[in-house]
């Protein structure tokens, strides 16, 4: 799974898979106002990226989700718990 990631002073941020614009997005852990936060991005039924802020353990844990081809509801679904 192809990904990516940042540091820049006390902010992390890590992109796996090929999130694209026009995905359907939903934040699954944390949120954006307090800058820490999963996200992930669904494309024809299919978990296609995941972008996580401060989350980095959490990060390495989808990029297995994406790895496993999950659809997009079983995303949501793990994500739920």
């Amino acid at each position: 799974v192809p990904y990516v990631w940042s540091d820049q002073y006390d902010t992390k941020l890590a992109v796996a898979g090929r999130p694209r614009a026009g995905d359907e997005v939903r934040v699954v852990e944390g949120s954006l106002a307090a800058r820490t936060f999963v996200a992930v991005h669904g494309r024809a039924g299919r978990l296609v990226g995941v972008v996580a802020m401060n989350r980095m353990r959490r990060h390495l844990e989808w990029r297995k989700a994406l790895h496993e081809g999950l659809s997009f509801e079983e995303a949501l679904r793990r994500a739920a718990g």
